[in-house]
């Protein structure tokens, strides 16, 4: 299993493209998941179990395997903003979330990723605007508005509006 320290360093190009990864261990997980010929499913499927895990080096490195074999599924970059955000590097996690939505402007997960990490850097109005943007692309707007309301991330956003409201 790889731990925090294997991962030195991800870059994702202006365009969204994975342009550069160091993984300090021995390139054994790299070539596992190509070997396996690894769907973009299974791929996906293996990054969520090890986000559920609370192994978030491990799923940083599978997201970023993934978004090195489809680039275009976006799924891929948000799993990789919320590995780095959970691993407490915020402000990287910030950077590669701002690259993703530039890439991917119609994507729900981007946007609420983008959502959360303004939300948790205290930019409130930046928040807000991710979330309507995620509520408005989403197939079910409803899920998504109750899964921010009970997310630690965008509780600043629902605050201030309680708050605002009260001092009308």
């Amino acid at each position: 299993m790889l731990g925090a320290a294997d991962i030195h360093r991800v870059d994702i190009g202006d365009e969204g493209q994975l342009s550069s990864v160091r993984i300090g261990a021995d390139q054994q997980f790299d070539r596992r998941l190509e070997s396996e010929g690894s769907t973009a499913d299974e791929i996906l499927a293996q990054c969520r179990a090890c986000a559920r895990a609370g192994r978030w080096a491990e799923a940083e490195a599978t997201a970023l395997q993934g978004a090195a074999a489809y680039p275009e599924e976006p799924s891929f970059h948000a799993q990789l903003v919320w590995a780095t955000y959970r691993q407490d590097r915020t402000v990287e996690a910030y950077e590669l979330v701002t690259k993703a939505a530039r890439r991917f402007p119609r994507s729900v997960a981007i946007a609420y990723a983008a959502a959360c990490l303004n939300g948790a850097l205290h930019r409130i109005s930046e928040a807000r605007h991710w979330l309507n943007l995620a509520i408005d692309r989403a197939s079910n707007p409803d899920k998504v508005k109750l899964r921010s309301l009970v997310q630690p991330e965008l509780l600043c956003v629902w605050n201030e509006g309680n708050a605002s409201r009260q001092d009308e």
